[in-house]
């Protein structure tokens, strides 16, 4: 008849020694055996109870860290300096949440994935791959971040979006409702990505833009300023055009506004600008002809729904 080996327990909970909060009662856990760097007797953080983290492999829970209520703690994850892991959410895999970071509700941290700083992941949201949370930023609602995607800064990532791939939203960017920002995209400044748009490839959403409905950004379109865009309508990328950036849009003023490298304003600035520093040149000729296509486009297509948050 085969036994059943039980692994040793790999820490206790040192009684003597814990912490009240909210109505909890957390414990430090002390080590009973050397395992990864951890040696007999050092010190970990406090958790609530034993089910809060597994006796088996090699995750801990650092520092002043807390691990409380329903949370788990399993793999080879860790916790470190004051970060907080509440309810019932989960850190998995090789995932790491330090500095003063919060995972609570039902989210799920998976993968390699790093929460950091006075980041939040709450609610139902799930972040897996390579994915990182830093700074002051927050995913939450049912919203999923995965592969290497990064949420950074002030960014908020709600509802049912998801940042996927290579993807960057920071700043104090706002990802909402059941948009998408996936291959290199990126959302900076206060730009907002709501309903069921799209951003993709190389393209890159700053400033104060919003793009919404069903709208769908790619290649390397740059929409920033004052952008109001819903649809393939609204703008026109010309970086297929002997590979100049430039992409002009419509404004939330029904003006047409330029992104072209530095300069983001009034495509009149714009080619004023051009004349300065090329004259009545080929290249200034260029820049007014597709400007001039582009406001026909754009102004024959004026109508634009209510932008909704």
């Amino acid at each position: 008849m085969s036994e059943t080996f039980l692994e040793p327990k790999k820490y206790e909970l040192a009684l003597d020694d814990f912490i009240e909060e909210s109505g909890h009662k957390l414990f430090r856990i002390r080590a009973l055996r050397d395992f990864d760097e951890v040696k007999a007797g050092d010190l970990g953080g406090y958790i609530e109870r034993e089910a809060n983290l597994s006796h088996s492999g090699s995750y801990w829970v650092y520092g002043d860290a807390w691990v409380l209520e329903n949370a788990q703690v399993d793999d080879d994850a860790q916790i470190w300096d004051k970060a907080r892991v509440s309810g019932n959410a989960q850190v998995l895999g090789y995932a790491c949440v330090s500095g003063e970071g919060q995972v609570s509700g039902h989210a799920c941290v998976s993968g390699e994935v790093r929460v950091s700083g006075n980041a939040q992941v709450l609610g139902y949201a799930c972040v897996s791959g390579e994915g990182q949370v830093s700074g002051h930023a927050c995913v939450s609602g049912e919203a999923r971040v995965s592969g290497k995607a990064r949420v950074l800064e002030q960014a908020r990532v709600s509802e049912d979006a998801r940042i996927l791939e290579r993807a960057h939203v920071l700043g104090k960017a706002w990802v909402l409702g059941y948009a998408c920002v996936s291959g290199e995209g990126q959302v900076l400044g206060r730009a907002q990505i709501v309903g069921s748009a799209h951003i993709s490839g190389h393209a890159c959403v700053s400033g104060e833009a919003q793009v919404f409905g069903k709208a769908e950004v790619s290649g390397r379109t740059h929409l920033s300023g004052n952008a109001r865009v819903s649809s393939d309508q609204d703008f026109i990328d010309f970086s297929h055009f002997r590979g100049i950036a430039l992409t002009i849009y419509r404004a939330r003023s029904g003006e047409i506004e330029v992104k072209h490298e530095t300069f983001c304003g009034p495509s009149e600035a714009f080619l004023q600008r051009v004349v300065e520093q090329h004259g009545d040149s080929d290249t200034t000729q260029d820049y007014r002809h597709l400007i001039e296509f582009a406001q026909r486009h754009l102004q024959a297509n004026s109508s634009l729904p209510e932008f909704s948050a």
